[in-house]
C-alpha cells in the first residue's frame, strides 16, 4: 500500500532548521513542463485557471496529456491525495520547514520509486521539492481535477442560497444553468446553504460569478445611503 511504503520511506528525524524562506518561483509552465517530463509545444487544457497551484497544474496536464497519461495521473492524484489526508507523518513531512530541499527532494524521490508512479507524477514532486513548494501539492492536486474536469466536458456550478431550495426551485436553477452548458457538456450542480446571504442567491459556474443576494443588495443600498448624505 502507499501509506505503508510512505511510513517506510519518510524520514522521522527532522534535519537541523537551516532552511531560508523560499523566494518566489519565476520559472513558467512551459519551463516546469520541460521539468516534469514535458518537451516542445505547450497542451492547452480545455480550462484556464491562473495562479500558483495552475501553473503547476497545466505544467503536468501537458506533459500527461502528451503521454497519453491524463487519466492515470489523476488516479494517481487522488491516491496521493488520499493518503495527505490519512497520514499525519506524511502531510506533516511535507509541510516541515526545516528540511532541507535536497533530503526533501531526495526522501520524496524514493516514495515515488518504491510506490511506482508515473513519470509525470514523479517529475511533478521533484519540482515541488525543488523549489519549495510540496506543501503546496493538495492545491495543484485540487487545480488538477478541475483541469480533467473539464476535459471530460463537466462544468461546475455552485448555488448558494439562505434556506434549502425546494424542488421546484432547484429545477428552477438547472434548467437556467442548463442553457449556459453545451450539449456536450456535463452540469454538476453543488448547492450550499448559507443564512449570512439573508435571501436570494449567489451562483458561480464554470469562471462565472453572480451574486443575487438579499445581503449584497442592502450593503449596497447602505453605501448609497451613505454616500448620499456625505454630500449634503
Amino acid at each position: 500500500m502507499l501509506s505503508s511504503t510512505i511510513k517506510n520511506s519518510v524520514r522521522k528525524t527532522a534535519v537541523a532548521p537551516t532552511v531560508t524562506r523560499a523566494m518566489a518561483s519565476t520559472s513558467t509552465p512551459k519551463k516546469e513542463a520541460a521539468e516534469i517530463g514535458g518537451f516542445g509545444q505547450m497542451t492547452q487544457p480545455k480550462l484556464q485557471l491562473f495562479g500558483l497551484h495552475a501553473r503547476y497544474a497545466n505544467a503536468l496536464y501537458s506533459v500527461a496529456a502528451k503521454q497519453n497519461q491524463l487519466e492515470s495521473v489523476e488516479k494517481e492524484l487522488l491516491t496521493i491525495e488520499e493518503t495527505i489526508a490519512k497520514e499525519p507523518n506524511f502531510a506533516s513531512f511535507l509541510h516541515d520547514p526545516t528540511i532541507a530541499r535536497a533530503s526533501k527532494k531526495e526522501d520524496i524521490s524514493k516514495v515515488m520509486e518504491k510506490a511506482k508512479f508515473s513519470k509525470p507524477v514523479a517529475g511533478l514532486f521533484e519540482v515541488l521539492a525543488d523549489n519549495g513548494r510540496l506543501p503546496d501539492v493538495v492545491g495543484v492536486i485540487s487545480a488538477y481535477k478541475k483541469l480533467m474536469g473539464a476535459y471530460r466536458g463537466e462544468v461546475q456550478a455552485k448555488v448558494t442560497s439562505a434556506d434549502p431550495l425546494t424542488k421546484a426551485q432547484l429545477d428552477q436553477v438547472k434548467k437556467a444553468l442548463g442553457a449556459r452548458v453545451e450539449k456536450n457538456e456535463k452540469l454538476l450542480l453543488e448547492t450550499v446553504v448559507d443564512p449570512n446571504i439573508m435571501g436570494g442567491l449567489k451562483v458561480q459556474i464554470g469562471n462565472y460569478f453572480i451574486d443575487l443576494s438579499l445581503a449584497t443588495k442592502i450593503e449596497k443600498i447602505n453605501i448609497l445611503l451613505a454616500n448620499s448624505s456625505q454630500q449634503q
